[in-house]
């Protein structure tokens, strides 16, 4: 639902404490009660399985404000009813969109009576995975899966048409920056996580095949780690993260992982997860005048690349096969 949309219906609860006339109140509930039906519903399909706390809230309003069957008070206790749903709306960008209050593990009675966080630490497991990045507010950042999503024991390609093979797409989801990889996975798997896309239920209606049903977006999003239900396919540089901190959250395999972010309708972005080390980069990082006089600056310049980690990214042909590892935000 739209924030004017939101907007509007606060609005419209900030004049109802004013004198105005019968039409304006049976408007009023129509408008409210479709605004907190929508947002009960939004919040259901958001954060952890089993916490309804904001759910309620939201169903609470819907219910006070409902023209079917009216709830009669008197203007009295209607106006701080109609103040405090209309500050809710305001505040619920923040809830709905931005996942604020659903990125920590708290319920709707902790973030209002116990606001302060639990010091996080990267290795830590927390929400499901493993924390492999935090942000400078040190409340929030992401977690790995503790594992691959992996069906296939060799991987997976970027996009199918439902039977496995590959399906040529250009799918919008080029985010590459840190805090892209949810929206890019939306993007792929054609609507929100938590919604089917009516473009792929017609391709499943005329030829019994889901088209995209086993690539790495729609696994991760189909990923249950610790209850959750908002998993996705790490954008490129969330890869990179994660990839750095590889050590830390472990069970990855020696090959490569795709991110989310397309390159064009053929390509995509993935990393190399293998280990670059050997006994020649020990030998250079120990004493790195003496590599050069034994071994030459070319061959040192040339194991130097090597170990570059930005050469463990590249693009990719969607048809290929790769890992895949979930992560999601708290």
């Amino acid at each position: 639902m739209p924030k004017t949309i939101r907007y509007i219906g606060a609005v419209m609860l900030f004049l109802a404490p004013l004198p105005m006339p019968y039409g304006y109140y049976s408007l009023l509930r129509i408008v409210e009660t479709g605004v907190f039906v929508w947002a009960a519903y939004r919040a259901s399909t958001m954060g952890k399985e089993g916490d309804y706390d904001w759910p309620l809230v939201f169903g609470f309003f819907a219910i006070m404000f409902n023209p079917l069957i009216p709830v009669h008070l008197s203007r009295e206790i209607w106006a701080p009813i109609d103040i405090g749903a209309g500050v809710l709306l305001l505040s619920a960008s923040k809830i709905l969109d931005q996942e604020v209050f659903f990125k920590q593990r708290r319920t709707f009675f902790q973030t209002l009576f116990s606001p302060k966080s639990v010091p996080i630490a990267i290795g830590d497991e927390y929400q499901g995975g493993i924390v492999f990045y935090i942000d400078e507010t040190g409340r929030h950042g992401l977690v790995a899966a503790k594992e691959d999503q992996d069906r296939l024991t060799y991987g997976h390609i970027w996009y199918d048409d439902g039977s496995g093979s590959f399906y040529p797409m250009s799918t919008g989801a080029t985010g590459t920056s840190l805090g892209t990889g949810r929206k890019n996975t939306e993007k792929i798997i054609g609507g929100r996580l938590s919604e089917k896309h009516w473009v792929s239920e017609m391709v499943f209606i005329m030829t019994g095949n889901r088209v995209g049903s086993s690539t790495p977006a729609r696994l991760c999003a189909e990923f249950r780690g610790g209850g959750y239900r908002d998993w996705f396919l790490p954008s490129k540089d969330e890869l990179y993260l994660l990839y750095k901190r590889r050590g830390v959250v472990g069970g990855f395999h020696d090959g490569s992982y795709w991110s989310s972010s397309e390159c064009n309708s053929f390509e995509a972005w993935y990393m190399d997860f293998r280990d670059r080390s050997s006994a020649e980069i020990d030998d250079l990082l120990c004493d790195f005048e003496a590599f050069i006089d034994k071994h030459g600056l070319e061959r040192t310049e040339e194991i130097l690349k090597d170990y570059d980690d930005s050469n463990n990214e590249g693009r990719s042909h969607k048809g290929n096969h790769r890992s895949v590892r979930a992560v999601r935000a708290f």
